[in-house]
């Protein structure tokens, strides 16, 4: 009984909380991770004929690697909580929306943890995702190309020119869906790695070219087009970086030669996939719009550069205890230079920065720790586990971590609670719900 009432009480004030944080369009974005579960959840219980959302397992679980990470976000929320209590914040009301944000994302985790979740529900789960973010990515296409402007039922102001799916800014969408081709493309090579752990090299490669034809491999190739089409700098560049990462860990790696060879194999085939793309898109461009792009990325880095400056003035000032979440849009004037611009900054285009000035050091430390903790059991589950599904979340907790550490150089990808959640659910999946033997 207890677990039910625990699982409820977290769905209840997950869903509330998703009321506090943006507008209609960040609500829709906002609930796609927790539509992913519902249709997990549902189909499942389809499949199964019995009740999934009843099998909780959240105090007689043997997972016990939820507890140090739930602690952790714990601490930052009631770290929040002492900036409003003690006035450091200057922003009240922007404080108290993110502090309740925080403790909606702390529900989240509980659910995940909560739940029993078995091979064909984690099945499920990974599929509602990938299914999610092709339609998201034909949709975005789809306005792009018809010339609509529109988002769902709201007209659509800005980046009139690219891809935004139900997302505002290009850069964002390109990055959500970055997050999911990398999760998409560790499942496939985990997948592939699996069947082949005993077929020769030729068998590898007819292998692949059928798999070329496969509904993982259409997503993927929908994704990495919708990609392009934002034309988004630091989305196409972190992508970039991230599969070069991932090339040179695969070199470095002490395996056997055999296995590498074919795993190299793999890796090398997605990666021409992606330049061969890249190549007929730029050979089939106009190179006046291409011009025009190199031009818009280098006011844009330079616009970037004078930000950063001024926000490190802000850390420089605020460095221990910050100025409370939420609070950069109020304080950030007082710091900017008429370089800057006259149009006011809701965020200083870098996470790091960002984080820093508002959650000061303390803040900062303890969301280092949390993702720190979360990488280290992931990584600790890639050793024990042979589950495809949970290998995939595992690989893509730490190439994830990378895409999203490039791209906050440069942007504020997680100032949007969507791709907050969504990157949260790639990082704490295993985290959450990993059991012996699963």
């Amino acid at each position: 009984m207890a677990n039910i009432v625990v699982f409820t009480l977290s769905i209840v004030l997950f869903i509330a909380l998703l009321l506090v944080k943006g507008g209609a369009v960040t609500h829709v974005f906002l609930a796609w991770s927790g539509v992913s579960i519902v249709s997990a959840l549902f189909l499942q219980s389809w499949a199964m004929k019995s009740d999934a959302v009843t099998k909780v397992s959240f105090w007689k679980s043997s997972n016990v690697s939820f507890t140090m990470p739930i602690c952790l976000m714990l601490l930052l929320q009631c770290w929040l909580a002492l900036q409003i209590v003690f006035g450091i914040s200057q922003d009240l009301q922007s404080s108290i929306d993110d502090a309740l944000l925080g403790l909606g994302f702390l529900s989240f985790l509980i659910v995940l943890a909560s739940l029993k979740w078995s091979l064909l529900t984690m099945k499920y789960f990974l599929f509602s995702v990938f299914m999610i973010a092709s339609m998201q990515a034909v949709y975005g296409l789809w306005v792009f190309l018809t010339q609509s402007n529109v988002i769902l039922w709201m007209e659509k102001i800005h980046y009139l020119d690219k891809p935004t799916g139900t997302f505002v800014n290009a850069n964002h969408f390109a990055a959500y869906l970055s997050l999911i081709f990398v999760l998409l493309i560790a499942f496939m090579a985990c997948k592939q790695q699996q069947q082949i752990r005993h077929q020769n090299t030729r068998q590898t490669i007819f292998n692949l070219f059928e798999q070329l034809y496969s509904v993982f491999a259409i997503c993927g190739v929908t994704l990495l087009v919708a990609i392009l089409a934002t034309r988004s700098f630091g989305g196409i560049g972190s992508l970039l970086v991230t599969i070069l990462v991932a090339l040179a860990v695969l070199l470095k790696q002490k395996i056997s030669q055999k296995v590498f060879r074919r795993e190299l194999i793999i890796l090398s085939c997605m990666a021409l996939m992606v330049l061969l793309i890249v190549f007929l898109i730029i050979a089939f461009s106009d190179y006046s719009i291409l011009q025009k792009e190199f031009d818009s990325i280098a006011f844009t880095i330079e616009r970037r550069l004078e930000i950063s400056t001024a926000a490190l003035r802000m850390v420089a000032d605020n460095w221990l205890l910050g100025v409370g979440a939420g609070g950069f849009y109020s304080s950030f004037s007082q710091y900017r230079d008429i370089t800057v611009g006259n149009s006011f900054y809701h965020f200083a285009h870098n996470d790091y920065l960002q984080f820093w000035a508002e959650y000061g050091l303390i803040g900062v430390m303890l969301c280092v720790a949390f993702v720190a903790t979360c990488l280290h059991l992931n990584w600790k589950i890639l050793q024990q586990s042979k589950n495809v599904y949970r290998r995939s979340f595992a690989y893509a907790s730490f190439y994830g971590t990378v895409l999203l550490g490039i791209h906050s150089l440069v942007d504020f990808p997680l100032q949007v609670p969507a791709y907050a959640l969504l990157y949260l659910t790639i990082l704490c999946f295993n985290v959450m719900t990993y059991k012996e033997k699963s």
